[in-house]
């Protein structure tokens, strides 16, 4: 890793060659927006790309906390930006039609507003965030959306995936991790979100079908048997095998094996509750998703009480208990 200071910032910008890096070809690049409290780094995806295929890019911002956002801001980081690209490709081979940028929480809302405004963007990944207003869809994107199950950010997350599915044209991969809250999806130092790790290597190009494949028949062998998964998780598991970025690499029997499995637990009696539970929660989640106005929200802290009273020993109904705590603290500062 080495460090790059460009007149634009006080700290150096962290920029990573990959090990596997060859200077007779153009590489992808992903730039990297931190949180609103961290530094210049490229650690996290560092892991999530072993250190290898990608050229990685860990950029700041010229006013620290949270982003003030306006047209002429979002301009000038967009030409920071493309700055700090010229300046790496004077030395590293970059590809100019593979240009990716990313980010955690304030990072990830950044990253919303320049895959929406520039059309030199390849696509991107939007981590623990959402979109501040509705997006066009104007230029197609490559986009991975990656949200934790408990985080605040939820309902934007979704509205982030509504609004960049407009453009047909895009490829959207939407993605819930389980069991965490506003944190980047890692056990321990290990990246815990396969299609995560997926979608870096289908943008690199070396995802191929007999990697999808194998990892199909593993992943469903593994989850079918395992003593520890609930007919439930196991639904769920299967549900985002399907998302998957690998899933789209699939032969057609590898499509329709996944596609099996899935209406075998669909038609589980043990699910059946949960499904229930989860259909009704994510109703009311969508409708949350539209607006941030008090009385939309208000409401939907009624209707997710419901929830959480009707289904009380369901996955959905302890989530609809915590999303009821979640708006209740954004009540309690909004009337302060």
């Amino acid at each position: 890793m080495t460090k790059l200071q460009t007149s634009h910032f006080e700290k150096p910008l962290h920029v990573w060659v990959p090990e596997n890096y060859d200077a007779a070809k153009p590489h992808p690049t992903l730039f990297y927006y931190h949180g609103t409290s961290g530094q210049p780094t490229i650690e996290y995806l560092r892991l999530y790309t072993k250190g290898k295929d990608w050229v990685l890019i860990g950029m700041t911002y010229i006013e620290p906390g949270q982003y003030q956002f306006s047209a002429e801001n979002l301009e000038r980081d967009i030409k920071i930006l493309h700055e700090v690209r010229e300046t790496v490709a004077q030395s590293v081979n970059l590809d100019p039609k593979r240009i990716f940028v990313s980010g955690f929480s304030k990072g990830g809302w950044v990253t919303a507003l320049i895959l929406e405004k520039d059309p030199k963007v390849a696509g991107g990944m939007i981590l623990g965030a959402g979109i501040f207003e509705p997006t066009t869809g104007a230029h197609p994107k490559k986009i991975y959306i990656g949200i934790g199950e408990d985080d605040p950010n939820l309902a934007m997350s979704i509205a982030a995936k509504n609004a960049f599915s407009k453009n047909r044209a895009s490829e959207v991969t939407f993605e819930i991790w389980p069991g965490i809250g506003h944190k980047f999806p890692l056990l321990g130092i290990e990246p815990s979100s396969d299609s995560m790790k997926q979608w870096l290597r289908v943008q690199a190009g070396i995802a191929n079908q007999s990697d999808a494949i194998d990892w199909m028949e593993d992943t469903l062998a593994e989850t079918k048997k395992s003593p520890d998964l609930s007919a439930f998780e196991k639904l769920e598991t299967i549900e985002s095998m399907q998302a998957s970025p690998y899933a789209a690499l699939l032969d057609k029997e590898g499509k329709e094996t996944l596609a099996d499995a899935l209406a075998e637990f669909r038609a589980d009696p043990r699910t059946e509750r949960e499904q229930e539970a989860r259909a009704q929660f994510k109703k009311i989640l969508a409708y949350e998703s539209k607006d941030r106005f008090v009385s939309t929200i208000a409401e939907c802290a009624a209707q997710y009480h419901k929830i959480a009273e009707a289904f009380p020993k369901t996955k959905y109904g302890r989530l609809a208990g915590k999303a009821v705590e979640r708006i209740s603290g954004i009540l309690k500062n909004t009337n302060k």
